[in-house]
This record gives C-alpha cells, structure tokens and sequence, in this order.
C-alpha cells in the first residue's frame, strides 16, 4: 500500500463514489496521521479527532479536483494544507467561543435552498419532503448500500456515528466521508431540479 504506483491508484479511486474500499484503505493509511498532527498543536483527544473529520470532509470534497498523476509527495502536500487550514479554522472558532456540532442537518440545509429560491412559496413542508424524498433515490443509486446507510442513519434519523459505525462494521470516519459524498451530490440533483424548473417556468412564459 505504500509504494508510489499503488498509492496513485488509491488516489484515482478515492473518485469513484462507490468504492467504499479505497476510502477504507485511505483512512486507514491517513486516519492516524492527521489524528497525530492535530495533536501536536496542543488539542484534546476530542478537538482532535473534530480537526480530523473536517480534514476528512474537506478531501472528501476536493479530491475530484486532484490529479492522481501527481506524485504521492504534492499529494501528502495537498493533504497536509487542507489540514493546517481546519486546524486555522478550528481554533478561529474556539478563540470566538462559537458553539455547533458540525452536523449534517438534511432539513437545515433545505431551508437554505429555499432562501436561494426566488418562489418561497414552493419551499413548503410537504414539498421540501418530495423534493428531497426525489433526489435521495436518485443519489442512493449512485453511492454503495453502506454509504448510503450511513449518511441516512446519521443526517436523516440522527443516530450517533459511533453506533452505526459500529454496526455498518466501518471506521468512523468513513461515515464522515459517506455524509459528506451523499450530501454533495444531493446538492447537485437539487440544483439541476432548479435549473429544470427554471427552464420548464421560461418555456411557458414564451
């Protein structure tokens, strides 16, 4: 697992949404590591393993813009900058006392949406439910069962991660990661339902 050739396919596989195994193999090579370097900025056992599952999050979000023909040295680099930058950000937020779990929260981040949308209207309880009910089964098509179940039972039945890491047989920040590649691509089926809708209000207009 350690050498060059097998770490950059590691990487182009961390793309797949499905491959819930890379994101194991990545964790279980990186996990400890992070863990290790949030800890030497002087952090508690549970701001640190905070710091990591940001760290976690953030690569789970931006590892489709890193080239895997890159040298597993810039990608140690890479990492390493997303990591200092949570860390920045974790102690911002501890120096202004601000408080939050950081949870995913499926209902919040709908009213949002509906804050974007110019028909307010639209954005009622039953139709927020259809509208998510919509793009959940589009999406859980596209990840594993796991993942998929650990981003419901965590986001939309707030069970704690550590019980359905548990249970899932998965390390808990693999559902960390399963959250976060669930929610973006609900972000995505929602915005082009907009853009759909969008569309479908100017053809009557015309």
């Amino acid at each position: 697992m350690n050498n060059p050739e097998t770490r950059a396919s590691l990487i182009l596989r961390l793309g797949n949404p499905a491959d819930d195994a890379a994101w194991t193999d990545f964790l279980e090579i990186y996990e400890p590591m992070l863990y290790r370097l949030a800890s030497r900025w002087g952090l508690q056992n549970a701001d640190a393993e905070e710091v990591v599952q940001e760290t976690l999050l953030g690569v789970s979000k931006a590892i489709a813009d890193f080239s895997a023909e890159e040298r597993p040295r810039a990608f140690r680099s890479w990492l390493a900058t997303i990591t200092r930058n949570k860390l920045v950000d974790h102690l911002a937020r501890r120096s202004r006392q601000a408080q939050g779990s950081g949870d995913t929260n499926v209902h919040r981040w709908l009213d949002q949406r509906a804050c974007e949308s110019s028909s307010a209207s639209v954005w009622d309880w039953q139709q927020k439910q259809q509208l998510f009910a919509w793009a959940a089964e589009k999406v859980r098509h596209q990840v594993s069962e796991v993942t998929w179940k650990a981003f419901h039972r965590t986001s939309v039945r707030g069970e704690s991660t550590k019980e359905v890491a548990a249970d899932l047989g998965i390390r808990e920040g693999m559902v960390y990661v399963a959250r976060s590649r669930v929610m973006a691509r609900l972000r995505q089926a929602v915005q082009q339902w907009q853009v759909d809708m969008h569309s479908h209000d100017n053809d009557l207009g015309k």
